[in-house]
C-alpha cells in the first residue's frame, strides 16, 4: 500500500515512534518547527524559597484532633498564595526537589495570650516524608522568626467600659535567625510524599470573643526553609 506522495507506509513500530516520510511536495524544504522539551537537561537552579501551608481555628471553637498540612495546594480548599504555595497534593512537582534547612511556626500576632499557651503546651506535630517521621514535639519548641511587633500605643479620648488591654503575642523573636535550625538538611526528592501534622494531645477550646481580651482565633503556619532546586526551563 503507497500513500499520495508515492511511499509506502511506515510499518506500524515506527508509527508508534512518531517517525514520517518527507513527500516529494516537502522535499528539500525546511521543515515546520518541532515542540522541544522546555526543560534543558542536566541543568538546575536554586532559590531560597520556603513551602508552607497555613489553617485556621475560629474563636471560641474546640482546636481539631488532628490537622494535616502540605495536602492542599492552591485552589483547593479556597487556598490561595497566602495560605499555602503547594502546587500539588503532599508532594514537589516535576523537576524539582528541596534541601529543608529549617523548620518554623508562625501564630498570627492577635491571637490573645491565653490561646497561645494552650497551643504552645497541648498540641503537638509530626513532620513526615512518606510514613517517617523526621521531627516530633509540641508547638513550644518551634519559633517563628518573623511577625510583626506592636512598640507604641496611646489612647486617645475616654476609654469604654470594659475595654481590654493593647498587646500583640509573638511564637519566639521576630528574627529570621530564631528558627529550628537542622544540624544536616533533609533532601526532599521530586515525588516523595510529605506532610505535618498538627495534634490536640490534651483537648482544648478558644477563648470566645465575649471574654475581655476577646478571643480572635488562632491562624497557624508551618514554614520549611528549603534551598529549591528546579529544572532550568
Amino acid at each position: 500500500m503507497r500513500n499520495h506522495h508515492g511511499f509506502q507506509d511506515l510499518p506500524a513500530e515506527l508509527r508508534r515512534l512518531n517517525l514520517r516520510l518527507v513527500g516529494a511536495a516537502r522535499f528539500g524544504r525546511p521543515m515546520p518547527p518541532r515542540r522541544k522539551n522546555p526543560t534543558l537537561p542536566g541543568y538546575e537552579d536554586v532559590v531560597d524559597q520556603p513551602l508552607y501551608d497555613s489553617f485556621t481555628v475560629q474563636q471560641g471553637a474546640n482546636f481539631p484532633t488532628v490537622t494535616t498540612l502540605f495536602q492542599s495546594p492552591i485552589g483547593a480548599n479556597g487556598k490561595t498564595l497566602a495560605q499555602t504555595n503547594m502546587t500539588l497534593n503532599g508532594q514537589l512537582p516535576a523537576p524539582q526537589r528541596a534541601y529543608i534547612l529549617s523548620y518554623r511556626i508562625f501564630v498570627r500576632n492577635d491571637a490573645v495570650p491565653a490561646d497561645l499557651m494552650l497551643f504552645g503546651v497541648n498540641a503537638s506535630h509530626s513532620w513526615m516524608i512518606g510514613t517517617k517521621p523526621y521531627w516530633q514535639g509540641p508547638s513550644f519548641l518551634l519559633s517563628a522568626g518573623t511577625g510583626m511587633i506592636v512598640t507604641a500605643a496611646a489612647q486617645v479620648g475616654t476609654a469604654p467600659a470594659g475595654s481590654a488591654p493593647l498587646f500583640t503575642t509573638s511564637q519566639g523573636v521576630p528574627d529570621q535567625r530564631s528558627v529550628y535550625a537542622l544540624t544536616q538538611p533533609y533532601i526532599l526528592e521530586q515525588g516523595e510524599t510529605f506532610n505535618w501534622t498538627v495534634r490536640a494531645e490534651t483537648a482544648f477550646a478558644l477563648t470566645a470573643n465575649t471574654a475581655n481580651p476577646a478571643g480572635t482565633g488562632l491562624t497557624i503556619y508551618i514554614v520549611l526553609d528549603t534551598q529549591l532546586y528546579r529544572g532550568v526551563q
